[in-house]
């Protein structure tokens, strides 16, 4: 299995591996409307994909990596890419509007968990 990967090209990638992976079709097109004899239409526009990505274990260090890519892409608007484990590369915004990666455990050494959502531009 390939690494996941994020960042900003030129700038470096935070390489991961959630521990799931959700990969959603949005449809963006007018609202769906029916003719008097019942027939369905829709202008479908294009298409887009919405990322889901849980981790259940996340390291300090791994943490950090992606929080910089939340703060590139939100703080200072860069574009982020994302490639997934098969290769596949899309160019995604940060889908929520905050980090996600909120619950932290502190056990024999720190960790993180929690859902990231991206969202393809």
């Amino acid at each position: 299995m390939n690494y996941f990967r994020l960042g900003v090209k030129g700038e470096g990638y935070a390489f991961f591996y959630p521990d799931t992976y959700k990969k959603d079709e949005q449809i963006i097109g007018s609202t769906p409307r029916r003719t008097i004899s019942g027939r369905y239409s829709r202008d479908v526009i294009t298409t887009k994909y919405q990322f889901t990505l849980t981790f259940s274990y996340v390291t300090e260090l791994e943490n950090a990596n992606l929080y910089a890519q939340f703060n590139n892409n939100v703080k200072e608007g860069k574009d982020l890419t994302f490639i997934d484990d098969q290769g596949e590369e899309f160019t995604v915004s940060w889908g929520q509007q905050n980090y996600g990666l909120s619950d932290r455990v502190q056990a024999s050494e720190v960790y993180w968990s929690g859902t990231i959502v991206l969202e393809e531009v």
